[in-house]
């Protein structure tokens, strides 16, 4: 009797445990990349200037900023007039919450009181660089972090660290900060944490309709989808790429530039397919890898940006399609050349496919398929030959002044041949010689 109770005892803990550990799975919003991931490209998730949040915090490279971290907790309470404790006290309401949100807290910051000073240090320096661009700047000008031109020359360096998936911190943090030097409550839909973000990320003041944001990871991304996209019925079928650039060129589909940014303006209607630029710079694959990871490891983060590279990957498959694309405005950046953007993008999308609810897959099909009744037209077949006659013979001046030439050399030597043959005709009396 006594060892079923034990038994009895063990399966109930069990359920407990498990239950506690559901719980906490659906809090996580912050995690360890996993070594499968961090292979294909290490530096895309280790922040080279500054770290937020535990994950990272005193590497040796990055102990430089911390001065500055404590710089910006004394301008703020300076500015303010509030005193520290009062900060903390907000923060230190929502504690639980935020240790939650950390997939995993090793020491000495699984300590709450350790936690909490971690969590104003960098929630206090996070909040004032994202302040600095969305309120007046009132550091000195001679600041090498928070002066004009501490934030044109030191910040775009921040951007790709404070997008990587280890190096976050909870917004919430941010939003009691700002309530408590503003003496109020954050709105509902998270303004304006959401928008300090947003404009630090994009220098644009772009209303974002939505939550308060996870992290400065999760605003980015979900700045990229612009809000609630089409899903489709999930489909086990097949992954089908889709066309390149050049396939459906010869195909007649027409590439034009969107006004707006965002994922869900990709679309392909009447034979134009439309799509926002796409950016490329020094920071591009670090800034797509992570957000690829995120959704990746948060369930329910969806796969619209997994999706969206996977679109591209197809669309760049080639120099030549990066060279067309470009021409038509269509990606956008000064990474270099087309090789190298082309190698960019196909390294980007190893092992990322579509997810099959995303509204891309109804994009893609339909681009698919009207290349496949393209393919059995003879339209396309003349289109594809004076596509192939204009790059071999008349992108280069010197190989179509020579196709010119030979086509005048033919043509006289076809003339010396007709007047050769009417003056022997002539010769014989004008008349044509009879057939047997």
């Amino acid at each position: 009797m006594a060892r079923e109770m034990v038994i009895l005892d063990v399966e109930k803990l069990r359920r407990r445990m498990s239950l506690t550990q559901e719980e906490l799975w659906k809090k996580h919003c912050i995690y360890r990349v996993p070594a499968y991931l961090k292979e294909l490209c290490p530096r895309a998730y280790s922040p080279q200037l500054v770290s937020v949040g535990p994950y990272h915090h005193g590497e040796f490279h990055l102990r430089a900023m911390e001065e500055h971290k404590h710089r910006a907790v004394q301008h703020l309470l300076q500015r303010s007039g509030k005193p520290i404790e009062e900060f903390r006290r907000a923060v230190e309401g929502d504690l639980q919450r935020l240790m939650d949100c950390y997939e995993q807290l090793e020491p000495p910051w699984d300590d709450p009181a350790t936690f909490l000073q971690l969590m104003m240090l960098d929630g206090c320096f996070l909040y004032e660089v994202l302040r600095g661009y969305s309120a007046a700047r009132d550091y000195d000008d001679m600041d090498p972090v928070f002066s004009f031109h501490g934030f044109l020359n030191i910040c775009p360096y921040m951007v790709p660290d404070l997008l990587m998936t280890e190096n976050q911190l909870p917004l919430r943090v941010i939003e009691r900060i700002y309530a408590v030097e503003h003496a109020r409550m954050n709105e509902e839909n998270g303004h304006p944490t959401n928008e300090m973000v947003h404009k630090f990320l994009s220098n644009t003041n772009t209303l974002l309709e939505m939550p308060l944001g996870l992290h400065v990871l999760d605003v980015a991304r979900k700045g990229i989808t612009r809000g609630p996209i089409k899903k489709l019925p999930e489909q086990r079928l097949p992954a089908v790429p889709v066309r390149s650039a050049s396939e459906l060129q010869d195909a007649g589909i027409i590439f034009r530039k969107s006004p707006k940014s965002g994922i869900k303006e990709i679309n392909f209607t009447n034979g134009i397919l439309t799509l926002p630029p796409f950016s490329v710079d020094n920071s591009t694959e670090s800034v797509f890898l992570n957000f690829i990871a995120f959704e990746r490891l948060h369930p329910g983060a969806g796969r619209e940006v997994s999706s969206y590279i996977a679109f591209m990957s197809g669309l760049m498959n080639s120099v030549k399609d990066v060279a067309f694309l470009m021409s038509t405005g269509l990606i956008e950046g000064t990474l270099g050349s087309d090789d190298a953007i082309a190698k960019l993008i196909n390294d980007i999308a190893k092992n990322v496919f579509f997810d099959p609810s995303s509204s891309l897959c109804e994009v893609r099909d339909a681009l698919n398929r009207h290349y496949a009744e393209e393919m059995k037209s003879w339209t396309r077949r003349i289109r594809e030959w004076r596509r192939n006659l204009h790059e071999t013979y008349f992108k280069n001046p010197w190989t179509m002044i020579s196709l010119v030439a030979a086509g005048c050399l033919l043509g006289l030597t076809l003339t010396q041949t007709a007047y050769s043959a009417l003056a022997y005709y002539k010769g014989n009396g004008n008349q044509l010689p009879n057939r047997p």
